[in-house]
């Protein structure tokens, strides 16, 4: 329904913004700017909706981008864009997941260094026009905006580049019980939410795209003998232990031509596989906050419960309860546990892979040892959201578990990335990137366990934010755990590595959070009688039994200035950012032709009636 009573008062309001325009206008008669407020009032009253659409990129050429199937973009039966179809002045996200570079595959534990490539590299751009698949951009430049075209450069081959199509909103609600989300990534695309509200955006219910990153590794889906002490970083098939989880260079297939896609060695910010047999995954990780990746062991602090076991981690006993200097800031994701064990022993006095004399404490019937064999937890990345350069982050995939019982876990997926740019942001909901916690093993959980996902991004750009109400997370989403194995009670897996924190970024110009957290995700535990009081008792001894806990991630947060944050890409104010701009120019207006004055007045005239549209979902 439109409303249709438009009063003279509205009218010259209207012409006096006719004239306003004409005066900006004329220093930039190709000025094209991106439609803000086009896609009118919105509130979304229950429910999780998708509102972005995606598409993959196969080629940019100067300022127009090929798409695989511009069909894909188009809002034919949700009605969340006023246009059905993609067109000029449209707002879109140009975003690249992965195509960082190897400059370490080795067998080793350096295995997964890299170089970014182009990884990460994103920009907003506005739409001057759509042609088949082929969208161009704008290349306008001027001096009150700068909206200069492409600024990036796209790696389309192997950078799985996506276009995402920006709902441009002029005020939008998220009431209590309805979820804005995203699809998940498929490897192409997906994975964000971005959204720009001319007004108010009202978060009462929750934006959140937990788990919607990078995809953890998948375990070994049958049963099977063999695969024992193995403690290799990288390797071609699921002997060599569980897979690696996805991260920035790419994904499990891509890994096949580096050495392999199982292993424990991390792969930039995916987590390794646990080795066989059934060691636990390491966590993915994202967003960096100091501390170093301490070729992926992980964090425990200083002052751990079980710091009497940790102590023999390195295989070398203190004598003083100490944790090893390795594990201290330890940034990125969590390590798996330890492999598999079967005897009633005492951890805190015999460490992995302890021996009497010639006789290993932890030997089983099959040879294996409770070595510290763990997948290794991802590295952290560094995020940034200023243009020109500017980089932002999936949360690495977490690594599986080793399995050779068809009960171990897949690693946990990595959190997504948000984009908001409003005016006015306020409610009492959550904006959620965490990365997703890994399953525990099935029965009769005698495999490793999945590491956690590495947490996501938020970037929130906003003039005005109201004060302690509204909670951000991109937390690193916690390991998975080992139940008891009934039958066998005494026997103890890996549990699954803590995912590391995300990263937030934040520019407001006032207001507070209720919360805003970047946590590194918990180790898994076992839940095994030798691990957990022995044969008689209840008191757990060492429950992590080797795993460890994701680093905290990185955070940007200023919440007096709301143009902290510089988007790469157009900057019109009108199309990603929130200042006001100023315009010198003659004192001695110049005429201007009626017809472009009628076609000004025209313009602001339907203008109204569109931004009077409000709908409900």
């Amino acid at each position: 329904m439109y409303l249709k009573s438009i009063t003279w008062k509205s009218r010259f309001q209207s012409l006096y913004l006719v004239i306003t325009l004409i005066g900006t206008l004329w220093g930039a008669p190709t000025l094209v700017l991106a439609d803000s407020g086009a896609d009118g009032d919105r509130t979304i009253a229950s429910g999780s909706v998708i509102m972005n659409r995606y598409a993959p990129v196969t080629n940019i050429t100067g300022n127009t981008i090929t798409v695989a199937d511009i069909t894909a973009l188009d809002d034919t039966v949700d009605d969340y864009y006023t246009n059905d179809v993609l067109a000029a002045n449209d707002l879109i996200l140009i975003y690249q997941a992965q195509g960082a570079a190897f400059t370490d595959s080795s067998d080793a534990s350096t295995y997964g260094a890299f170089d970014y490539g182009q990884a990460g590299t994103y920009e907003f751009a506005v739409v001057t026009a759509v042609s088949g698949n082929d969208i161009t951009v704008s290349s306008t430049t001027t001096t009150a905006y700068a909206c200069s075209g492409i600024s990036g450069v796209y790696d389309t081959i192997n950078g799985n580049v996506q276009v995402v199509r920006v709902p441009q909103y002029n005020n939008l609600t998220i009431q209590n019980g309805a979820t804005i989300t995203a699809a998940p990534w498929n490897g192409q695309t997906g994975g964000i939410v971005a959204l720009h509200v001319n007004h108010n955006l009202v978060v009462d219910g929750t934006i959140d795209v937990s788990g919607l990153g990078f995809r953890g590794g998948e375990p070994y889906p049958n049963f099977h003998l063999g695969g024992w002490l193995i403690s290799g970083y990288r390797g071609v098939d699921f002997p060599e232990g569980g897979q690696k989880g996805e991260s920035i260079l790419g994904n499990q297939d891509d890994y096949l031509t580096t050495g392999g896609s199982y292993g424990r060695g991390a792969p930039a910010n995916g987590g390794g596989g646990g080795n066989a047999h059934n060691a636990g995954g390491g966590g993915g990780a994202n967003g960096y906050a100091g501390g170093m990746w301490n070729e992926g062991h992980g964090f425990v602090a200083v002052n751990d419960t079980y710091a009497n076991a940790w102590d023999l981690d390195d295989n070398d006993n203190s004598g003083s309860n100490i944790v090893p200097d390795y594990f201290q800031g330890g940034a990125g994701g969590g390590r798996g546990g330890y492999t598999f064990s079967d005897a009633y022993e005492d951890p805190t006095v015999f460490g992995p892979n302890a021996q009497v004399g010639d006789v290993p404490v932890w030997r089983d019937v099959f040879g294996e040892h409770r070595r510290q064999a763990g997948g290794l937890g991802g590295r952290p990345l560094v995020n940034n959201p200023n243009g020109p350069n500017g980089r932002l982050f999936f949360g690495g995939g977490g690594g599986s578990g080793d399995g050779n019982n068809t009960v171990a876990s897949a690693g946990g997926n990595g959190g997504g990335l948000v984009f908001l740019i409003t005016e006015t942001t306020s409610g009492n909901g959550s904006i959620l990137a965490n990365g997703a916690t890994a399953a525990d093993t099935t029965p009769i959980h005698d495999d490793g366990a999945g590491g956690g996902g590495g947490g996501g991004g938020i970037i929130l750009k906003t003039a005005s934010l109201s004060t302690n109400t509204l909670a951000l997370s991109a937390n690193g989403g916690d390991g998975g755990n080992q139940p008891l194995v009934t039958n066998y009670p005494q026997e103890a897996m890996g549990p699954g590595g803590g995912g590391g924190g995300g990263y937030l970024a934040v520019a407001a110009g006032s207001g507070s959070f209720l919360a805003s957290t970047v946590n590194g995700g918990l180790n898994g535990i076992t839940l095994s009688k030798a691990m957990n009081g022995g044969l008689t008792g209840t008191t757990p001894i060492f429950p992590p039994n080797g795993a460890t806990q994701g680093y905290p991630g990185g955070t940007s947060i200023t919440l007096n200035n709301a143009n902290a944050i510089t988007f790469p890409g157009c900057q019109g104010p009108t199309a990603v950012t929130l200042q006001a701009f100023t315009v010198t120019g003659s004192s001695n207006l110049p005429t201007v032709g009626l017809g472009l004055i009628g076609l000004l007045m025209a313009f602001t005239w339907s203008r109204r009636r569109r931004m009077t549209r409000s709908q409900i979902v």
